[in-house]
């Protein structure tokens, strides 16, 4: 009888394990459980660490309509985002805010946010948003503060501890816009003005799109970069006369062909001045 009890006892035992093996993994949290969204670029350090450039993320960009010619009644941007957590066969949307009371823009009149979603079987995402040439847009630059609000998809509550040990919110992000046109700091920084006025001339909304069209650069090029003064970044991009020349001569033949296709008309700015670069390579 004992023996028969034992034998029992063994045979129920792995039954008995796995019952509570299971009930133990139930309780236990999984990726599943805190799927997180936060701004892909909020977590990519830029500048070198052991010095005051050094910067933890970016949590910012700028957009300029009033340099299209024509300005176009709105721009749909794409702020990239990233999932940490388990992929889906399915793309998921995530859930985005304005928050009014630290934006100057207005939801509905200056723009819209769109459908977002973490594509299917990836970790990338993006936030959609369009944003108008709306009459505020011509009067200066406008601020859309977003942010990544919790759903049934999503937590929202990532946030990045720095190098110094402070930490950063990686699901707020800005949004810089306007449709005013104003000169690249190349042309206006007292560092680089003359030496851009010498090799491109005057600045001129035409003469931007120009650049655009014959060498496939936007006017970010002429630019300072984020952690450089405006001289270095000049020298960085234009180190010598031979590439500055290369870039010219694209230009003024573009300008030549525009000429000649218009019946001998040169292209000629709002103010009816004509488009010219400083210097005449060919």
């Amino acid at each position: 009888m004992k023996t028969k009890n034992i034998k029992r006892l063994i045979y129920a035992l792995p039954w008995l394990a796995l019952g509570v093996s299971s009930c133990s993994h139930e309780d236990l949290p999984t990726y599943d459980d805190v799927n997180r969204v936060y701004f892909k670029y909020a977590g990519y350090p830029t500048g070198n660490l052991n010095s005051d450039t050094f910067r933890y993320g970016v949590d910012n960009m700028t957009v300029n309509m009033g340099y299209d010619i024509p300005v176009k009644p709105d721009s749909i941007i794409s702020i990239p985002v990233l999932l940490m957590g388990h992929t889906a066969p399915v793309a998921r949307e995530m859930k985005v805010d304005l928050i009014p009371e630290e934006s100057s823009a207005v939801l509905g009149e200056d723009l819209e946010i769109m459908p977002s979603y973490i594509g299917a079987d990836t970790i990338a995402g993006y936030v959609n948003l369009k944003i108008k040439s709306s009459p505020k847009s011509y009067q200066g630059t406008l601020l859309a503060r977003i942010r990544l609000v919790p759903n049934e998809n999503f937590y929202t509550d990532y946030v990045i501890v720095q190098a110094d040990g402070a930490s950063k919110n990686a699901v707020v992000f800005n949004v810089y816009f306007t449709s005013t046109s104003e000169a690249p700091e190349f042309w206006v920084d007292p560092n680089t003005t003359l030496q851009m006025k010498q090799l491109f001339g005057p600045y001129g909304d035409k003469k931007m799109w120009a650049i655009q069209q014959a060498c496939g650069i936007d006017r970010n090029y002429f630019n300072k970069a984020p952690y450089a003064t405006a001289l270095e970044a000049f020298n960085a991009r234009f180190p010598t006369t031979q590439a500055s020349a290369g870039t010219i001569m694209q230009i003024n033949r573009f300008l030549q062909r525009w000429k000649q296709e218009h019946n001998g008309e040169p292209l000629r700015e709002d103010n009816g001045d004509e488009v010219k670069m400083g210097v005449n390579w060919i």
